[in-house]
This record gives C-alpha cells, structure tokens and sequence, in this order.
C-alpha cells in the first residue's frame, strides 16, 4: 500500500492517453511544459506511435512507457489495457493515475487499485452511442475514478447528470499558450490552403462545425458571402470522419468556401484569419477557439450557455443567440467592415486568455488538485472505487 509522499518528495503522476487526436496531445504537451517539477514526477504512457507526437522536445520533463490501448469494441481489448496498465503500476509505484479520454479512463478503471488516487479528464461531453450499453460502461468507469475534471460547465453538468456526485468533479478550464506566428509564417499558410492574402478571411475551425449542424452552418457561410462577397471562407482543420460532416464539407464547397482538410501549421493560417466563426453551439471549451483568441483574432461564437465562456459579447468577441444564422452573418460581416472593432476584441480577448486561460494556470490548477486528492487519500477521505 502506498504511503502519502512527504513534502519533500515529488508527486509521482502517471499522464495516461490513448491513439488521440492532435487536441488531446497538445493538451498533455502543455501540462508538461508547464509543470512544476520540483514538485511533481511525470511519467507519460502512451502507445508507442505516438511517442514522436507526444514526447519529441520533452524528454527531460518526463518518462516515457509505451502502452497499448486496445479499441474497446474488440473482444477481451479492454481487459488486456487494463491487465498491461496494472503491471505497470504495480511496478513503478505512481501516486496519482491521470487518465485522458475514454479509452484511458476504461483501462484506468479496470487496472484496479496501486495508486492512492485514479483521476480522469473527459476531454468532451458523454457519448451517446446507438448501444446504451457503451455508455453505461463509461459512466460506470467515470464513477470508478476518485476524481473527474471537467475543462467546461457543459462537461461537468454533462457529468453530473451521469450520476457522478457534486464532489466527486472539478472545473478546470482548458489552457493554451500563445504560440509565436511571424507575418512570413502568416502568409505561407495563407499560400498554403490557396488563398489571397489581400482578400479578408473568415475561418470556421471544423471541428465547431459538426456534420449534425448542418444547416445552421452552411446557412450562416451562405449569408456570410452573400453580404460580403470579398471575404474568402475557409473550413480549416480536420473534420470529424463521419458522413454528415463529409456532407457539410460539399456544401461548403459548392457555396465558394475552402476545406482545407487537415492542416500543418493551423496555429498560423488561425493567425493570418481576419475572424474566426463558431457557427454551431459548442459542446466544450475548443482550444482552437482559445488559440486564435490568443493570437487577437475576434471570434463569432453562438451562445453557449457556460458562464465561464470566455467570449463575452461586445467585450473579446461577439456572441448571437443559437438558431439565428443571419444574426451571426451579420455579426462576422460588422467586423469585417470595422476592422478597428475587431482589432479591439481581438486584444481583449488575447488578453482574457493571457490571464485566466494559460497553460501555466491549467498546471497549477490540476497540481493543487493533486495535492488536495493525496490529502484526502491519507486522511481516508478519498472516493471508494464503485467499479
């Protein structure tokens, strides 16, 4: 059985992730360029490919073990995940299990006990699956952790409506740095996706545009270009691989716009926008959204109905009620005909993210959560596993 670690020990943590998309990687990328290491031991598991993606430049922050994480729809996968990852806590001894995703969260939950704490971040709102039978299985292995974060309100009232107790989940919202885009790196991403850089661009990041809005989306692109026919829209990014956005894709296409697909350096081509859209609710706090904030740019955001949303109307961006593509038209097309407007919500909002959204402030966050866990852990306060 573990013991608490002294004060003068580090924390050893164990960052769990699963075959991820760039969002979920460049997350654990930030928490471990900004962790305190003084206080903290940082061990990172992951299958093997992703270890370039994940790990490259960080070598000195962290260990690395690879650990693969089968799909769970193949039969006896799950249990394998969570039999290799139990092996492994018992052999390193980590004091806290920071699971990533769902596919980590299942493999923590069946690994059983080790560490004094298991800890999960859900990345985005419950699944829905056709089978209720998936996501009962998560629900039960969320409520198997000792404690779920939630990087927006919507992912903790998602989880709270799961069943998981008011107690049992923090709010701590996502954080990004501002990444360093020169004009030149501007303009090559500009050149890059086929666009002229001395047209105004109105970005819609894909994945905010999910197939299941169509409507609202290629409604507002439509009024969007037809109420300023010199802008060039772009759908940048990776789209979801599901029919209906591959159908939102050819809509957009046939209206004029750009699909870029995915894109080398979309920090640069966010740069090099002159808005960026969010033409649908948005289920979480994207840090794609937080990024071109970061880098001035003016969002246009339908209402989303987190108090914590870090646009605020009129303020660093405009925001419209949702099911009102015109207003939202309207909104994007102000900004491009006011650019002095746009560069002064562009520096609030750079620096709304600079003070309550950095990845330094997501680190300290998750560490004094850390610490507060472990505490409780000794004092035999910590959440039972209910697995």
């Amino acid at each position: 059985m573990h013991t608490h670690p002294m004060k003068e020990e580090a924390i050893h943590v164990l960052h769990l992730l699963r075959p991820s998309a760039g969002g979920m990687r460049t997350h654990v990328r930030t928490l471990l360029e900004h962790h305190d290491l003084s206080r903290l031991r940082v061990t990172l598991a992951a299958p093997a490919v992703m270890r370039d993606a994940l790990y490259d430049g960080l070598e000195d922050r962290a260990g690395f073990r690879g650990l693969e994480m089968t799909d769970p729809a193949v039969p006896f996968g799950l249990i394998y995940s969570g039999i290799l990852l139990s092996a492994l806590i018992r052999k390193e001894k980590f004091h806290i299990i920071h699971a990533h995703g769902v596919r980590a969260t299942l493999a923590a939950a069946l690994a059983g006990g080790g560490a004094r704490v298991r800890l999960a971040t859900l990345h985005r709102p419950l699944p829905r699956p056709v089978n209720p039978a998936a996501r009962s299985m998560l629900t039960l292995a969320l409520r198997a952790m000792d404690h779920v974060v939630a990087p927006s309100e919507r992912i903790r009232q998602d989880l709270l409506k799961a069943g998981l107790d008011r107690s049992q989940v923090s709010l701590i919202p996502e954080g990004v740095d501002a990444p360093r885009v020169s004009e030149a790196d501007k303009l090559r991403a500009l050149r890059s996706a086929g666009l002229d850089p001395t047209r105004p661009v109105v970005l819609f990041p894909a994945r905010l545009c999910p197939g299941s809005q169509f409507r609202p989306v290629t409604r507002a692109a439509a009024e969007i270009l037809r109420l300023a026919p010199e802008a060039q829209l772009v759908l940048a990014g990776e789209a979801p691989p599901d029919a209906s956005s591959r159908r939102l894709q050819r809509a957009l296409a046939q209206l004029g716009a750009t699909c870029t697909g995915a894109v080398e350096d979309l920090c640069a081509l966010l740069a090099a926008a002159s808005i960026i859209v969010a033409p649908a609710p948005c289920p979480d706090l994207s840090r794609t959204l937080l990024e071109a904030m970061a880098l001035g740019v003016s969002p246009v955001c339908v209402e989303s109905g987190d108090t914590r949303w870090p646009v605020h109307d009129g303020v660093t961006g405009r925001i419209v009620p949702a099911g009102n593509p015109s207003a939202l038209a309207e909104a994007a097309v102000s900004l491009l005909r006011h650019p002095e407007e746009a560069e002064r919500l562009g520096n609030a909002a750079r620096e709304r993210v600079r003070t309550e959204h950095s990845g330094q402030q997501m680190a300290r966050r998750l560490e004094i959560l850390y610490e507060t866990l472990l505490s409780r852990a000794e004092g035999g306060g910590a959440c039972a596993a209910r697995f």
